[in-house]
């Protein structure tokens, strides 16, 4: 177990057994684990592919970069709050022992996700489906006992400020980036990830794939806009296609990787993990795209 500070409210334990004592029903749990699933590293994965492959690439791209600075953000204020997860008596889900609760990182980085979705949509059915989908996964972190109330909260409200900053640069047509040479992005991406990693409490253990998921996902956004111009497909045909192709090297790269087994070596598996996430971003952004417009000549 590591050393973390007990719930910042006097209420959020409190609030954890009132929920666990009167909300919850055992037809409802399994929607709720299922909807929670979303928020999960997978969930959030195969999400962003979709969006990028079969709706559209710009919107898809622009709250892709919204994720991640998100999830960065979140990781930088877990280890500096270092606040403890709810009892664990009160858990539905398997939680790391070794992970902070404040805050949420399903509702800064997923819910407004979907809530960006909801924005993007013309079909208001659309949007009201992706706005509640949205709100419930970072409702269904209280309910299974692995968030407190006010850590859902703040990471609510802080996720939507910064996926509203990047909507806002969508609609401004603002990429401050596409100015400077590719070179010149791939050393201020490099300096970022170095302040970065320097302003962190600790690195714990998202932190690489994090930032290994982002490199290869801005590499990936760069290489596909000098050589594919990727327009998603419109037959359906193509669409299983790409479907196809696309989840294999997912689940080549994100699970494959772990048949090799665990490296004795520290150093060495930071850097197959390092690869290994770097190949997934770059996949979803750039192989995917690439295969499927070769494929459809």
């Amino acid at each position: 177990m590591i050393e973390c500070q007990p719930s910042l409210l006097e209420s959020g334990i409190p609030a954890i057994v009132w929920i666990a004592n009167h909300l919850r029903v055992s037809w409802l749990t399994p929607v709720i684990k299922l909807i929670s699933d979303l928020g999960t590293e997978g969930g959030v994965i195969f999400t962003l592919a979709l969006a990028y492959w079969f709706w559209n690439k710009r919107y898809a791209t622009y709250l892709g970069y919204a994720l991640f600075t998100a999830l960065l953000i979140n990781l930088l204020i877990k280890g500096w709050v270092m606040e403890c997860r709810p009892p664990k008596e009160y858990w539905l889900e398997l939680i790391r022992d070794n992970s902070f609760s404040f805050p949420s990182g399903h509702a800064q980085v997923a819910s407004p996700l979907w809530l960006g979705f909801a924005y993007y949509v013309r079909s208001k059915g659309l949007a009201l489906f992706y706005g509640v989908i949205g709100l419930m996964i970072a409702l269904s972190r209280p309910y299974l006992g692995v968030h407190f109330l006010h850590d859902i909260g703040v990471g609510l409200l802080l996720g939507l400020a910064i996926y509203a900053v990047f909507i806002v640069a969508e609609r401004k047509h603002w990429d401050p980036l596409q100015r400077f040479s590719f070179v010149t992005q791939a050393i201020i991406l490099f300096l970022f990830i170095v302040l970065y990693l320097l302003s962190l409490h600790e690195i714990s253990r998202n932190v690489v794939p994090a930032l290994a998921s982002l490199m290869g996902f801005w590499f990936g956004c760069q290489c596909e806009t000098r050589w594919v111009q990727f327009i998603p497909p419109q037959t359906w045909r193509s669409r299983i296609r790409l479907l196809l192709s696309g989840f294999v090297g997912i689940g080549l790269f994100w699970k494959g990787f772990a048949l090799l087994g665990k490296p004795v070596n520290p150093d060495l598996a930071i850097s197959l993990k390092i690869l290994q996430y770097s190949l997934l971003g770059w996949w979803v952004a750039f192989a995917t795209p690439a295969i499927n417009k070769a494929l459809t000549r």
